[in-house]
């Protein structure tokens, strides 16, 4: 998981690799400055079963 905005344009080719592999967990920030997770937990949690 990565908190906070990625620079992607252009991004960094790690951070490109793992966008393009990687991503299961999904969390945006809103307007107050909290992150609310937007990917269901069923998601989160095959995600981790999976990375073992």
């Amino acid at each position: 998981m990565l908190k906070g905005d990625v620079g992607m344009t252009p991004p960094p080719p790690v951070i490109r690799d793992l966008f393009r592999t990687n991503v299961r967990v999904l969390w945006r920030c809103d307007d107050n400055g909290e992150y609310i997770l937007t990917t269901s937990w069923e998601n989160v949690c095959n995600a981790l079963l999976e990375s073992r």
